[in-house]
């Protein structure tokens, strides 16, 4: 004999498929700021204008000095870079750069900077997926008000 899914069970589903969404949007968002550029840019005319230079970093090293204007991004025109950390990350470490100085081009090798992973965040992440499993396990073992109650107390945590 085949179940109908009761309305409850229905709304559960539904409230935690957004709250998941939710939550892998948020993950997408914050994951991205694992990855840093140790430079202020603003793009000026298709090109990426560097506003100011974090002292001691790779792009100090690599000789990147405020003012400048950077042409093309591991071979793709400045104009088709979409994305400047994803792009610097995905060439690798060592990423060559043309650069417009005054009135000189140079070829500076840029080193993009080591990922700061937010480890307590992930902890976090991780253990609200945790708790959001172990509701969904209880409310579908059962289908008790008190169950119901730990799952809604599970999906907060979750969320939070």
């Amino acid at each position: 004999m085949i179940r109908k899914p009761s309305l409850l069970n229905v709304l559960v589903a539904v409230v935690t498929l957004v709250a998941i969404a939710g939550g892998f949007s948020s993950f997408q968002r914050n994951r991205s700021a694992f990855e840093r550029l140790d430079f202020r840019f603003h793009w000026e005319n298709s090109v990426i204008a560097v506003d100011s230079v974090d002292p001691g970093s790779g792009a100090a090293k690599a000789g990147l000095r405020p003012g400048d204007r950077i042409w093309v991004v591991a071979g793709v025109p400045a104009s088709e870079v979409n994305g400047l950390k994803k792009s610097l990350r995905r060439t690798g470490q060592a990423v060559p750069l043309i650069v417009n100085r005054g009135h000189q081009t140079l070829t500076v090798i840029y080193l993009a900077p080591k990922l700061k992973i937010d480890y307590p965040y992930l902890f976090l992440t991780f253990t609200g997926f945790l708790y959001l499993s172990i509701g969904l396990f209880t409310v579908f073992r059962r289908s008790r008000g008190e169950s119901l109650l730990f799952f809604f107390m599970t999906l907060m945590s979750f969320i939070v």
